[in-house]
């Protein structure tokens, strides 16, 4: 760490300062929560692209003791969160999930991550929660007409 007093638990200013001691690496760390099984941001790197040596760390926190753990591949870390028992593909940056590299490769370039756009879920609010449609002046006519007279097959 470069001389650099580490305080105990070590906080994002730590974290931020040892990327600017290694310019080459771009530092993510997560943190596994036992009680509801998840799995949490504590450190995201503002540092995007593959000119930078990418590092993921696991903090296991149980009373006053942390201890860190390198992850060689984020994709098996949540391989068993879901029934889909193939290939998962995890963003770093926004923790989400994708069965198919195609659709994961399309996320990155677009991805914000948290510490720019943080997503948000919004749920409906009761009674307004059906749609219908009502603006029928902006639907296109039909360019056909079939009109059939059914009483001449009889």
């Amino acid at each position: 760490m470069n001389d650099i007093p580490v305080p105990v638990p070590v906080s994002t200013p730590v974290y931020k300062k040892f990327e600017e001691n290694n310019p080459e690496i771009s530092l993510c760390i997560y943190e596994w929560h036992n009680q509801n099984e998840c799995l949490e941001f504590r450190y995201v790197t503002e540092r995007r692209g593959n000119e930078y040596k990418q590092v993921n760390l696991l903090v296991i926190t149980e009373d006053d003791r942390s201890h860190y753990c390198i992850i060689k591949d984020l994709h098996k870390l949540v391989y068993n969160h879901s029934k889909h028992k193939g290939r998962k593909y995890l963003c770093r940056y926004c923790l989400h999930v994708y069965s198919s590299e195609i659709r994961y490769n399309e996320h990155l370039p677009k991805c914000k991550g948290l510490n720019n756009a943080p997503q948000r879920l919004q749920m409906p609010v009761k009674n307004k929660s059906i749609k219908a449609f009502y603006n029928y002046k902006c639907m296109q006519p039909n360019p056909y007409r079939i009109f059939w007279d059914l009483e001449m097959l009889t």
